[in-house]
């Protein structure tokens, strides 16, 4: 049976576990972090990259907070490791669920990792930024600038971003092909959810500061529990 035309629909485009490779996928994080995701079938998804990806992102947050410290001794925190990682089964379990197969259902596939490696590539790109405008404001590049108004936008925009991104990526697989409503906002309710506890309570940083000692970096700031808010 010939699937119904849809004008509202995106072009037909071959999907395979591999379009693209690492670095396209990576690329394609940075649009999608403008809110415009990429197409389902343009970007790989292979699991070996979305691995990379989860990596890439945890390295980024970890090595950006010991430059923002810059204490001398600091202690590894493992815990904050194992939380930061929390979000990761929604957005792997989750995004399969939205795209798998029904037996009625006349759509055209979509490869399951799709919403995940989108969603993490982005929050590289997201975790990058974040380090790069500390390190500006840091180095005196945005004179003017108070720091204690810039870590409170990201505070609160880093994750509210993330939530955005996720809307916007599921708007653009519906497109390509249909979701179940019931589906797709349970997904982004659970993302909601777990944006608004990121927001109430953060998780510890990566680093801990010995007691009685301040960060070098921002002196009277409490920069730990600023860097709890950048998703990683």
């Amino acid at each position: 049976m010939a699937l119904p035309s849809n004008p509202l629909s995106l072009p037909t485009v071959p999907v395979t576990p591999s379009a693209g490779g690492f670095l396209r996928l990576l690329a394609a994080g940075l649009p999608a972090l403008l809110l415009r995701p990429a197409r389902p079938g343009s970007v790989s998804t292979a699991a070996s990259h979305c691995i990379l990806l989860v990596l890439l992102v945890t390295a980024v947050s970890i090595l950006g907070e010991r430059w923002m410290l810059g204490a001398v001794s600091l202690t590894f925190n493992w815990s904050t490791l194992r939380e930061s990682w929390f979000d990761l089964p929604i957005l792997l379990l989750g995004g399969a669920w939205m795209v798998q197969s029904r037996p009625t259902a006349l759509t055209r596939p979509m490869p399951l990792l799709h919403f995940a490696v989108v969603m993490i590539s982005a929050s590289v790109w997201l975790v990058a930024i974040a380090y790069a405008l500390f390190f500006a404001l840091v180095e005196g590049w945005l004179p003017g600038s108070d720091n204690q108004t810039f870590f409170d936008w990201i505070y609160f925009g880093a994750p509210v971003w993330s939530f955005l991104v996720a809307i916007a990526t599921i708007r653009g697989m519906n497109r390509f092909s249909p979701i179940p409503a019931m589906r797709r906002l349970a997904v982004l309710f659970v993302l909601a959810v777990v944006t608004a506890w990121y927001l109430a309570v953060p998780s510890d940083s990566y680093w801990q500061v010995p007691e009685g000692e301040e960060p070098e970096q921002y002196v009277g700031i409490d920069a730990q529990h600023v860097l709890a808010r950048i998703p990683g």
